[in-house]
C-alpha cells in the first residue's frame, strides 16, 4: 500500500513537470523578442527620416540656387550690365591754361566782339571802360562800317611778370557805310594785357595801318 501511494505521487509529479514543460514550449516561457524588434524597426525608421530630411534640404538649396540664377538672367535682359571703373576711359587731369593760351582765347573774344560791334563784350575783355583812344578807334569802325568780318593771323605773344604783349596781323573786310563799297584792309595791332586776379584782361591797343 505504501509503495502504491509513493508511485502515484511520482507519477503525478512527472505529469506536472511534463505539462509545465509543454506550457513553456508553447510560449509561456518563450523569449519576449517583440520589444527588441520594435526598437530596431523604430531605429531604422529614424535613419530613413534623417535621409529624407537631408535630401529635402539639398533640394531646397538647389531650388534657391536655380531661382537666383533665373532672376539674374532676367535682370540682365532689362538692366544694363554694370561697368567696372576700369572700363571707363581715362580722362586727362584738368590743366590750368598757360598765359599764351589764355591770351589767345582773349584775342578771339576780341575778334568776335569787334565783328558784332558789341561794346559791352569789349568792356568785359578790358575789365572796365576802354581807354578813350581805344574807344574812339572802336567807335570809328562801328559807325562807318557794316558787315565787318575780322580775321587774325597767329599772334606773337610775349609774357612778362604780370603783363603780356601781343602783336597781331588783323585783316578786316567790311562795307564802307557812306558809299556802300566793299573793302579789305590789313592792320597790325599791338595789344597790351595785364594779369588781374586769376585771369588776363586787355589794357590797351595800338593800331598801325
Amino acid at each position: 500500500m505504501g509503495n502504491t501511494t509513493q508511485q502515484s505521487r511520482i507519477q503525478v509529479t512527472a505529469l506536472a513537470l511534463a505539462m509545465a514543460a509543454l506550457s513553456c514550449g508553447l510560449g509561456g516561457c518563450a523569449a519576449r523578442a517583440t520589444p527588441n524588434g520594435i526598437r530596431a524597426e523604430m531605429a531604422e525608421l529614424r535613419e530613413v527620416e534623417r535621409d529624407l530630411r537631408d535630401e529635402i534640404a539639398a533640394l531646397r538649396s538647389d531650388v534657391a540656387r536655380l531661382t537666383a540664377a533665373f532672376e539674374a538672367a532676367a535682370a540682365a535682359d532689362i538692366l544694363p550690365e554694370p561697368r567696372s571703373p576700369l572700363d571707363e576711359p581715362m580722362r586727362p587731369p584738368s590743366a590750368v591754361p598757360t598765359p599764351n593760351a589764355a591770351i589767345a582765347v582773349l584775342l578771339d573774344d576780341y575778334r568776335v566782339a569787334l565783328e558784332r560791334e558789341d561794346l559791352q563784350a569789349l568792356r568785359k575783355i578790358y575789365g572796365c571802360e576802354p581807354p578813350s583812344d581805344d574807344l574812339r578807334y572802336l567807335k570809328l569802325w562801328f559807325d562807318r562800317t557794316d558787315e565787318l568780318d575780322v580775321s587774325m593771323a597767329s599772334p606773337h605773344i610775349e609774357v612778362g611778370n604780370g603783363n603780356a604783349l601781343a602783336v597781331v596781323e588783323q585783316t578786316m573786310t567790311y562795307t564802307l557805310a557812306p558809299i556802300q563799297q566793299r573793302r579789305t584792309v590789313s592792320v597790325t595791332i599791338r595789344m597790351e594785357f595785364v594779369r588781374r586776379d586769376d585771369g588776363w584782361q586787355l589794357a590797351n591797343l595800338e593800331p598801325r595801318l
